[in-house]
């Protein structure tokens, strides 16, 4: 069930930073060898649903994370994955892949964002500074899915609101310790109101963690079906 939302990762495309005023969005990859990711990644899969329902027909191109860079700048690829964890950290191996090819972040275009959108996914803004190079914008336009600790019915209603309660309390250390849980200590009632949203009811939502949200007035009453 539906308990604790954590944090989120963020998808998205970099392409050659030489070609990147060739781009008008994800479209001007339609046809070309793109690596999304390692086959059974669950990022590759969240940016291959985002380019389906952007309609970007490409051609995936399976090679190791470690020469991703240099496939790129060979023209082995014309694109790779870029993605973040809670908006602010780009995973190593895609920060090292930008800097040995001097890689542009590629963004979709308004209309394809309307389009990923409309497939019921987000697209959110994750700030150029998050990454460690020049990635030729000023923000990134990715798109996310969520990740979190969840709990069975077996784990009673005060319990799950106490172990939110304390969350909520001490979020600053969690941020000390990791920068992936920025968005906890930025809004934790707001990251557990869009994780359940985009579950579109698919998941039973815990009574703690409704009742957690009741009393911060975050709660939507279409989801009260979705409760255990």
């Amino acid at each position: 069930m539906q308990s604790f939302w954590a944090y989120t990762m963020e998808v998205g495309l970099a392409v050659r930073a030489d070609d990147q005023g060739e781009f008008a969005g994800w479209g001007d990859l339609a046809g070309a060898s793109v690596f999304t990711g390692p086959a059974p990644w669950d990022v590759r899969a969240q940016l291959e649903r985002a380019m389906a329902a952007a309609g970007v027909g490409h051609e995936y191109t399976e090679i190791d994370i470690d020469i991703a860079g240099s496939s790129l700048s060979e023209g082995t690829i014309d694109g790779f994955i870029a993605y973040t964890t809670g908006e602010v950290s780009p995973a190593p191996w895609v920060t090292e892949a930008i800097l040995t090819s001097d890689a542009a972040i590629l963004n979709p275009s308004e209309e394809e964002r309307a389009m990923i959108e409309q497939a019921g996914m987000e697209v959110v803004s994750v700030d150029a500074d998050s990454f460690d190079s020049d990635v030729h914008v000023d923000v990134a336009h990715f798109v996310p899915f969520f990740y979190g600790f969840h709990l069975g019915p077996d784990v009673p209603e005060d319990d799950l609101y106490e172990m939110l309660t304390l969350i909520d309390a001490h979020s600053e250390e969690l941020l000390e310790a990791n920068a992936a849980f920025a968005q906890i200590d930025d809004d934790l009632v707001g990251l557990q109101r869009r994780g359940i949203a985009a579950s579109g009811g698919s998941v039973p939502v815990h009574p703690g963690l409704a009742r957690f949200l009741r009393e911060r007035d975050a709660w939507d009453e279409a989801w009260d079906d979705w409760v255990y």
